[in-house]
């Protein structure tokens, strides 16, 4: 569809809206109803979340990226597991919201 087609299927559908009277207190309050629904009750902001963490490389690289997470107030540390099936399992129950998997060649691709 080109966009003159879609400008007038618009411009119609906005004709058809406001030639009908009950509709226009619906398209003012609906929106109002809305905003103080999402602006009051509704909150984003992330408090703690737990971290599973799985550690193959075990050098002083991948610690400093585990205290790095630990220091960071936002983050918890929940589990620090030695398996990929233990991490998936803690993933899948719900015990943890995200699962950070350090590959055994961190310190080589951070030297490089």
């Amino acid at each position: 569809m080109n966009f003159l087609r879609i400008r007038e299927l618009v411009r119609k559908e906005f004709i058809q809206l406001f030639r009908d009277k009950r509709n226009r207190p619906i398209l003012v309050m609906a929106p109002l109803i809305q905003i103080l629904i999402f602006g009051y009750v509704v909150n984003f902001d992330l408090t703690s979340i737990r971290v599973a963490i799985l550690d193959h490389s075990r050098t002083m690289e991948s610690r400093t990226v585990v205290d790095a997470f630990s220091a960071n107030r936002l983050f918890q540390i929940t589990n620090v597991v030695t398996d990929p099936k233990e991490m998936e399992d803690l993933l899948l129950r719900g015990k943890v919201d995200i699962g950070i998997k350090i590959g055994p060649d961190l310190a080589r691709k951070i030297s490089r």
